[in-house]
């Protein structure tokens, strides 16, 4: 996980939740995790919050193993400078989704808004913040911040955002159409019974999902017969995935987009940067993001991957660009 440090895991029970569609849940469960050390104002207030948010595979993250690599690079950084909150989304299997409420393809349909407000919420009942440091995170993680940020601008003082974008258009939402199309096809979906034809849908689905996390220079290296082993490990894991909770998250993505006009109402300072993936291209996600956004970086690192294994990655200067910048906003307090 991202700036892994003391780690405390925990869960939170919601008394209720409304979602944008009027459906309501009740008994809501949030799991979290926090790490570093929490500093507050003479009001009690934590001033030195930042919330994570990864990518939905966090073995494809590419700050995975930041801590290690820090450590091994010297970069000037406390962890304990910074209390760092990690919430899983609503639609997540650790937190309140179709699989773990039993309610399947019961589950109310949900947007991006709502997993905003799912953690606004839970922020809102859990901790004292009255104004967040930083939200960070990349992917689909991205698409939270952007939400986040557009809609409730006052809420948090800067952003960074990693390979991600604004919008699910293109490429991406043609992908995501075939994800859709896919488990539409399953014959036994609205059946209480769970069969292995959904399980191997998933596994067709995961090799789809396998290319929007590595990046371009690597995968178009690779021979056939090593795609093929990285596919059977990818795909052996996306056995424990659940149809139900997938086909939701695939059309809350579906829906995902925020107009360039709304993108304007980002008030944080914000840094955004790309590292050369399939799944998204700097020229339409990123490089448009400085002149819509005020007081906005866009950083892009040209081909930086050299391996499959993601422990052996030489991103020095994603996590040194990343560090310096939430060192910059602890500096402002």
């Amino acid at each position: 996980m991202f700036f892994e440090s003391s780690m405390s895991n925990g869960t939170h029970i919601l008394d209720k939740f409304e979602f944008e569609n009027g459906n309501i849940l009740e008994n809501v469960e949030v799991e979290y995790v926090t790490f570093g050390v929490p500093k507050f104002d003479d009001e009690g207030f934590i001033t030195n919050a930042v919330i994570t948010f990864l990518p939905y595979e966090d073995r494809f993250s590419f700050f995975a193993n930041a801590k290690e690599f820090m450590a091994m690079k010297n970069i000037e950084f406390n962890l304990n400078d910074f209390y760092f909150i990690r919430i899983s989304s609503l639609g997540m299997p650790n937190s309140c989704s179709p699989s773990t409420t039993g309610l399947k393809y019961n589950f109310p349909n949900y947007t991006m808004l709502d997993i905003v407000n799912f953690k606004r919420k839970f922020l809102k009942e859990k901790f004292k913040i009255k104004s967040i440091l930083s939200l960070i995170g990349e992917n689909i993680g991205g698409y939270e911040i952007f939400t986040w940020a557009c809609e409730y601008p006052d809420e948090m003082r800067s952003i960074f955002v990693l390979n991600s974008s604004y919008k699910n258009s293109g490429y991406r939402y043609t992908i995501t159409k075939c994800f859709d199309y896919i488990m539409e096809s399953a014959e036994d979906y609205y059946s209480d019974t769970y069969s292995m034809t959904s399980s191997r849908m998933l596994i067709a689905v995961n090799t789809l999902i396998l290319a929007q996390y590595l990046p371009k220079n690597v995968l178009n290296k690779m021979e056939n017969y090593e795609i093929d082993a990285l596919l059977d490990v990818f795909n052996d894991e996306g056995l424990f995935k659940d149809i139900y909770d997938f086909k939701l998250q695939t059309e809350c993505l579906l829906e995902y987009e925020i107009s360039e006009d709304k993108l304007k109402n980002i008030k944080a300072k914000s840094l955004f940067a790309g590292i050369n993936l399939i799944f998204y291209d700097e020229d339409v996600d990123l490089i448009p993001l400085e002149s819509l956004i005020e007081d906005s970086t866009v950083l892009i690192y040209e081909d930086p991957i050299k391996s499959i294994d993601f422990s052996a990655y030489d991103y020095a200067h994603l996590i040194r660009d990343a560090t310096k910048f939430l060192n910059e906003q602890l500096d402002k307090e």
